[in-house]
This record gives structure tokens, sequence and C-alpha cells, in this order.
């Protein structure tokens, strides 16, 4: 009998800290990619400092540590099926232009974008 209360005690407790913890990644849940209304809830002024802000693992995937700094030139920026830059790019982004936002880690990326992206792909999905 204790046994059985000592087991619906660790699984209720399992169970709190997972709904607690809601998976860290914001609205979406996900943590590859940001939804409209994630968007809309920043604060951000430009993509590049939203996307740091909000989901910064995906610069740090491919060894980038920073936009300015040296190393690896970061993730490929594409936005309607066609590739329009690095990370720089999203500065002159403002957030209100866009739905949604994805990110394609390296191998994921090759498989729907071709090789060439070695630190994955940003895909943006403009509104309409």
């Amino acid at each position: 009998m204790k046994f059985r209360m000592f087991l619906a005690v660790l699984f209720a407790a399992g169970l709190a800290t997972a709904c607690a913890s809601g998976g860290g990644t914001g609205i979406s849940g996900r943590s590859d990619e940001l939804t409209r209304a994630e968007i809309e809830a920043s604060d951000e002024q430009d993509l590049l400092r939203l996307i740091e802000r909000m989901r910064p693992q995906w610069f740090n995937s491919g060894g980038m540590t920073s936009v300015s700094g040296g190393g690896s030139s970061g993730p490929t920026i594409v936005i309607g099926g066609s590739q329009v830059g690095g990370a720089e790019y999203l500065r002159n982004l403002p957030p209100s232009t866009v739905e949604s936002i994805k990110y394609w880690p390296t191998a994921q990326a090759a498989n729907r974008f071709g090789m060439g992206h070695p630190d994955g792909v940003i895909e943006i999905t403009l509104r309409r």
C-alpha cells in the first residue's frame, strides 16, 4: 500500500514538473519556430534582435558566437524560397511584416534547400 502511494506521489510530482516547465520555448512550444503571436508579443524593432532574444540557440548551433564576430557566418536567411543573405539582413526587416520564422538545422536545411548551409537556414514567411 505504501509503495502504491509512493508511486502516485512520484507520478504527480513528475506530471506537475512537466506541466510547469512548458519547454521554455515560448507560446508555440517549439524551439524550431516563432509564431505570429510570439512575434507580435515582442517589443523588438528588428528581427535579428527578436531572434537573438527569443531563440539564441539558432545562432549558436553552428558555432557562431556573434553576428559581427569571427567564426562561422551563421544561418542562411531564406524568404519566399530565395536566399537573401545572412543574419545581418534581419536588421532591416521589421517584425510587423513577418507571419512566422522557422529554423532548419544543417541536415534538414540540406534536404530542403540543398547543400551549402553549414549553420542551417532561417526561413521567414512574410504576412500577406
